[in-house]
């Protein structure tokens, strides 16, 4: 079917409404789409939904991004300078995401069209959620991060590509 006005905003409230709560946005896209009897959304629409996300995101931090900026351009140190940290272990943690992107974008791309992975997904993304607030919380500093901690983070945020879980 194709994608109407009242279609793209009903997606467009479901991604915003979904990308900040602990529940997958994309599986949540990819349910109203199916119910919505759009079988194959245009790739570019979902760009679009995405960035406009982006570019809240990066409105809504724009103060810590100038931060970060700052220690880019000073470039103290990333043992002393907090600024300058948060960009290494930045760039540390997005390495597993861009290496299992490139290695297998196409078997991602054939997940997202399969309802009952993603269903699977959230179920393991719920499970997760349940027995992650049972686990002690350890607050670092910045500082306190190792490489080792931005790689589980963004070992974490690589299986998170996977429609249904969550990035939270």
């Amino acid at each position: 079917m194709k994608m109407s006005l009242m279609r793209a905003i009903i997606l467009g409230l479901v991604q915003g409404i979904t990308e900040f709560l602990p529940i997958s946005s994309s599986a949540h896209l990819i349910y109203f789409q199916k119910y919505l009897g759009i079988d194959k959304p245009q790739l570019s629409f979902t760009v679009f939904l995405h960035f406009a996300t982006l570019l809240a995101i990066l409105l809504f931090f724009r103060k810590d991004l100038w931060e970060i900026f700052k220690g880019f351009r000073n470039m103290k140190g990333p043992k002393t300078n907090p600024s300058t940290r948060v960009l290494f272990l930045l760039v540390i943690g997005s390495l597993p995401i861009a290496i299992l992107g490139i290695l297998l974008k196409d078997k991602i791309e054939l997940i997202f069209s399969n309802i009952e992975l993603v269903s699977l997904f959230l179920i393991l993304t719920g499970i997760l959620l349940y027995f992650g607030n049972r686990i002690r919380n350890v607050h670092k500093g910045v500082l306190e991060t190792r490489i080792v901690d931005a790689l589980i983070i963004g070992l974490a945020q690589a299986f998170a590509i996977l429609p249904g879980i969550s990035r939270s």
